[in-house]
């Protein structure tokens, strides 16, 4: 299931439930629980949300090519291809 909130003064804000939300663009792969793009800057704010037991879901993953990095946060801006991570796990190989 997934919600679609538009406001023309505000982000776009997507949110799915289990981490199905998606946004690829070319060689670049992020799910998260919830999603919130903003056309304007080419950005993307992507997060995990608590259950009703309090447990977190949905917390971002963020591939490019081949590298998956898990992480609680992710700001990205597609112009820049910059990212601002926080709490982030890799494995690579």
């Amino acid at each position: 299931m997934h919600r679609l909130f538009m406001n023309p003064t505000t982000p776009l804000f997507l949110h799915w439930e289990d981490r199905s939300g998606k946004v690829n663009y070319q060689n670049i792969e992020l799910a998260a629980e919830v999603i919130s793009m903003n056309l304007d800057s080419s950005t993307v704010h992507a997060y995990g949300i608590k259950d009703s037991t309090g447990v977190e879901k949905g917390k971002p993953v963020f591939k490019e090519g081949d590298t998956s990095y898990d992480t609680e946060t992710i700001r990205y801006n597609f112009k820049t291809k910059k990212a601002w991570i926080t709490d982030i796990v890799t494995q690579q190989g």
